[in-house]
């Protein structure tokens, strides 16, 4: 693991919140095997996320303190995500063909 490897992430929270307006979620989960929260190509045409569920996200990480507006603009963003991938993933495909 890399000896600035807090560094980084704390300036990527940052920079996030700066541009967003709200935190960089961050999540732990205990297991060592990441493959349940890992969403694959399969996945995604299959229209399923694996992302972790809010239970796991790490609020102490947060770099805002955030409102309880602002707590549900980023449960609604958190949802949203999955629509954006999928835009995304669309697009490249039709880049690819």
């Amino acid at each position: 693991m890399s000896e600035r490897r807090d560094e980084i992430i704390n300036i990527l929270k940052c920079h996030f919140a700066e541009r967003n307006g709200i935190n960089l979620p961050i999540f732990g989960v205990d297991q060592a095997n990441l493959s349940q929260f890992t969403t694959t190509e399969k996945d995604m045409k299959r229209g399923q996320s694996k992302f972790p569920p809010s239970q796991f996200r790490l609020r102490e990480e947060d770099v805002l303190r955030e409102s309880e507006t602002q707590m549900i603009k980023a449960e609604i963003i958190d949802a949203g995500a999955l629509e954006s991938v999928m835009d995304d993933y669309q697009g490249n495909l039709q880049l690819r063909s």
